[in-house]
C-alpha cells in the first residue's frame, strides 16, 4: 500500500493530569441559528423588518432553518434541520434570546440534548444523552450555574457519578462508581473544598487506602480499577497545595508539579519510566505560560510552541525523533489558526491547509509520499463543502462526491485503478439514499441494494461476473435479518455458515470461491472477533466488532500476508497511534489519529 497520510492532523503529546473530582461537562448550545450566505430565504418584511415565518434552503432545495421573527428578533420557536431533513435544533425565542425549551438531536433524529433557557441563561433541568439514546448526564442550572443534584451516567445507563452543587461548586458527598457497579470512591466537599475521602475502592471492591485527609488536610490518593497507584497530592484547608505527583502503572514518577493554593506554579515535568524528563511547561496561577517543550527519551525535541494566559499561541512544531520536522500549526488564542502542514520524514509534505478561529477554512490536501495527491477538497467554516476527490498514486480518480454544510451529499462515485467504476450511489445528509450498486474491475455488477438513511433495508443481491446470483439477504433498518442459499459461480452449494434470525456465524466468499470473511452475528449487526482474506487466500485484517461497529485494535495485511498497519477503533473511528510497516515488517511511519488539541 503506498504511503498516504490519512486527513486527520496530529496531537501534540500532552502532560498527565489526573483530576481528583471528575466532573461532568456540560453541552452548551451549539447552534446559532443563522443562515449560511448561500442559502436562499422566504419570508416577509413589513417596514423593512423580517417578521413571521422565514424559511431558509440550501443549495439543493433543502429546507435548513425555519425561524420566527418580531420586528427582525427571533420570536417564538425556531427549528434547525440536517441536508437529510432531519430536525437537529428547535429553540423557544423572546426579543432575540433564547428563552424556554432548547432541544438538539444527534443526525440519526435521536435527542442529544434537552434543556431550558431563560434570556439566554441555561435555568432549570438539563439533561444529555448518548447516540443509543440513554441519559448521559442529569442536573439543574440556575443563571447557567450548576445547582443541587447531577448525576452522570455510563452508556449502558449506569450511573457513573453522583453529587451536589451550590454555586456552581461541589458540595457535599460526591460519589463515584466503575462500569459494573461497584462504588470506586466517596468524597465529601463543602461548596468546593474537599474534606475527606469517605471510600475508596478497586473495580472487585477490595477496600484501598485513601491518603491521610482529614477535614481538608492531609494527602489524598487515586488509583487504577485494579488497584495501583497513580497520584498523590497534599491538601491544606481543601485546596491542593505543596508537591503533586503521578505515577506509571510501575510506581515510577510520572509528573510532578507545585501546587499554591490549589494553583500549579513553576515548572511541571513530565517523566519516562526511565526518568528522563520528556516535557515541561511553566504555570503561572494553573495556566500554562511561555515556553513548553516534550522531548523523546533520547532527549531530542518531540514538540515545542508558546502558551499565553493558558492557551497555546503562535507557532507549535513536532519532530520526528531524527530531527526532521513532523508538523506545523499556527495557533491564537488557543486555537488552531493559519497554515498548518504535516510532512512525511523525508521532508515531503504529507498534509497541508488552513486554519480560521479553530477551524478549517479553504483548500485542504493530503499527498502521497511520491508528492502526488491523494485527496483534495475545501472547507467552509470548518465543514466539507463542494466537490472532494480522492485519487490513485498514479494519479487516477479514486472517488468523487460533493458535501454540503459538511455532509456527503448527491451522487458519490469510486474507481478501480483501471478507471473503471466500482460503486455508485446517492447520498443525502451524509447517508446512504436509494438504491447503491457495486462493480468489477470490467464494470460488471456484482453486488446491489437500497439504503435507508444510512442503514441497509431490503433485499440486497451479491453476483458473479457471469451474472448469477451468489447469495441474496434481506436486512432490517441496517439489520441483517436474514440470508438465502450461498452458491458458487456454477450453482453448487457453499458453507454459508450458521447464521439464522440474526445471529449466527457467517461467511462469505470472492468471485473466485476463496473465503473474504468470517465471522459471527448477534441480533442482526456483526460482532467478536472477524477476519478478512485477501481472493488468493492470505489474511486481510482481522479485528473486534462491538455492536456492530469496529472496537479495539485491527490488523491489516498485504496480499503476501505481511503486516501493513495496525491501530485502535473506537466506535467504528480510527483512534490513537497507528503504525504502518514497510515489506520488511518495520515500522515506516506512525501516525496520530487526533485533531489539534483547542482548549
Amino acid at each position: 500500500m503506498p504511503s498516504v497520510y490519512l486527513l486527520i492532523p496530529m496531537t501534540r503529546i500532552k502532560f498527565l493530569i489526573l483530576v481528583w473530582l471528575v466532573l461532568p461537562f456540560a453541552l452548551q448550545a451549539q447552534y446559532s441559528f443563522l443562515p449560511e450566505t448561500a442559502w436562499t430565504a422566504e419570508g416577509k418584511t413589513l417596514a423593512g423588518k423580517k417578521e413571521g415565518t422565514w424559511r431558509y434552503f440550501d443549495a439543493s432545495k433543502v429546507l435548513r432553518l425555519l425561524i420566527n421573527y418580531k420586528s427582525d428578533a427571533y420570536y417564538g420557536q425556531c427549528v434547525s434541520y440536517t441536508p437529510a431533513g432531519v430536525v437537529a435544533c428547535e429553540a423557544e425565542f423572546v426579543s432575540g434570546f433564547r428563552n424556554g425549551r432548547y432541544k438538539e438531536n444527534y443526525p440519526d433524529g435521536k435527542p442529544q440534548l434537552n434543556t431550558m433557557y431563560m434570556l439566554n441563561e441555561l435555568e432549570g433541568e438539563y439533561t444529555a444523552y448518548y447516540p443509543n439514546g440513554n441519559i448521559s448526564e442529569k442536573g439543574r442550572y440556575k443563571d447557567s450555574i450548576r445547582t443541587d443534584e447531577w448525576t452522570t451516567y455510563y452508556q449502558d445507563g449506569k450511573r457513573r457519578t453522583n453529587g451536589s452543587y451550590y454555586n456552581g461548586l461541589p458540595d457535599d458527598v460526591w460519589t463515584f462508581y466503575y462500569k459494573n457497579g461497584q462504588v470506586q470512591r466517596r468524597e465529601e466537599w463543602d461548596r468546593g473544598l474537599i474534606l475527606n475521602v469517605l471510600e475508596l475502592n478497586t473495580e472487585q471492591g477490595k477496600k484501598l487506602e485513601a491518603g491521610t485527609l482529614r477535614e481538608g488536610n492531609g494527602t489524598i490518593k487515586q488509583y487504577s480499577p485494579e488497584g495501583v497507584l497513580l497520584a498523590e497530592r497534599t491538601c491544606t484547608n481543601g485546596v491542593v497545595s505543596g508537591k503533586a505527583f503521578t505515577y506509571t502503572d510501575k510506581g515510577k514518577v510520572k509528573t510532578e508539579v507545585m501546587y499554591v493554593k490549589g494553583k500549579r506554579q513553576g515548572t511541571m515535568k513530565e517523566f519516562d519510566a526511565s526518568g528522563n524528563v520528556i516535557g515541561q511547561v511553566q504555570y503561572i496561577d494553573d495556566k500554562e505560560e511561555g515556553a513548553s517543550k516534550e522531548f523523546y527519551p533520547s532527549g531530542k525535541v518531540a514538540a515545542q510552541g508558546f502558551y499565553k494566559d493558558g492557551e497555546e499561541d503562535s507557532t507549535w512544531t513536532e519532530y520526528y525523533e531524527t530531527g526532521e520536522t513532523m508538523s506545523k500549526t499556527s495557533y491564537k488564542k488557543g486555537e488552531p489558526d493559519g497554515k498548518w502542514t504535516q510532512y512525511f520524514v523525508s521532508g515531503q509534505i504529507a498534509t497541508q491547509g488552513s486554519y480560521k478561529a479553530g477551524k478549517k477554512d479553504g483548500l485542504w490536501q493530503i499527498f502521497y509520499e511520491s508528492g502526488k495527491v491523494y485527496e483534495t477538497g475545501n472547507f467552509v467554516n470548518g465543514k466539507k463543502s463542494g466537490t472532494w476527490k480522492t485519487y490513485y498514486d498514479n494519479g487516477k480518480l479514486m472517488s468523487e462526491g460533493s458535501f454540503a454544510d459538511g455532509y456527503a451529499d448527491g451522487i458519490w462515485k469510486k474507481y478501480h485503478p483501471n478507471g473503471k467504476k466500482e460503486s455508485e450511489g446517492r447520498m443525502v445528509g451524509g447517508l446512504e439514499t436509494g438504491l447503491w450498486r457495486e462493480y468489477t474491475e470490467s464494470e460488471v455488477l456484482i453486488s446491489e441494494g437500497n439504503y435507508n438513511k444510512g442503514a441497509e433495508d431490503g433485499v440486497w443481491k451479491s453476483f458473479y461476473k457471469n451474472g448469477k446470483v451468489m447469495q441474496e439477504e434481506t436486512w432490517q433498518n441496517g439489520k441483517l435479518v436474514s440470508v438465502g442459499e450461498l452458491l458458487s459461480a456454477s450453482g453448487k452449494p457453499l458453507d454459508k455458515g450458521t447464521f439464522k434470525d440474526g445471529n449466527g456465524t457467517r461467511k462469505q466468499y470472492h468471485q473466485n470461491g476463496k473465503l473474504m470473511s468470517e465471522g459471527e452475528y448477534a441480533a442482526g449487526v456483526q460482532t467478536g472477533t472477524w477476519k478478512f482474506y485477501h481472493d488468493n487466500g492470505k489474511l486481510a485484517g482481522q479485528g473486534a466488532f462491538r455492536s456492530g461497529s469496529r472496537d479495539g485494535l485491527w490488523k491489516f495485511y498485504d496480499i503476501k500476508g505481511r503486516i501493513e498497519s495496525e491501530g485502535y477503533y473506537i466506535n467504528d473511528e480510527a483512534d490513537g497511534l497507528w503504525k504502518y510497516y514497510d515489506a520488511k515488517g518495520k515500522v515506516r511511519q506512525t501516525l496520530s489519529l487526533k485533531e489539534p488539541e483547542t482548549r
